[in-house]
């Protein structure tokens, strides 16, 4: 592997600060439970749960699209 550009350096940082923001913005990403949705080579997905939130999770691979059907 190659070494980052500045602008690849300068974006992974800006994806850092978000990630950081909203675990911050909702706390149940820190202390609420969690329960695997979907798990396959190119996508994660996850519930986290507490009384006050409940926040679905979807993370894949650079360049895969994932669709969520309606009523999951």
């Amino acid at each position: 592997m190659g070494t980052e550009t500045e602008a690849q350096t300068a974006e992974r940082l800006t994806l850092y600060r978000d990630l950081i923001a909203l675990r911050r913005e909702h706390p149940v990403l820190g202390t609420g439970g969690m329960r695997w949705v979907h798990v396959d080579d190119e996508t994660v997905a996850f519930v986290r749960e507490s009384d006050a939130e409940t926040l679905l999770v979807l993370a894949t691979r650079a360049g895969v699209d994932a669709e969520v059907p309606a009523g999951c």
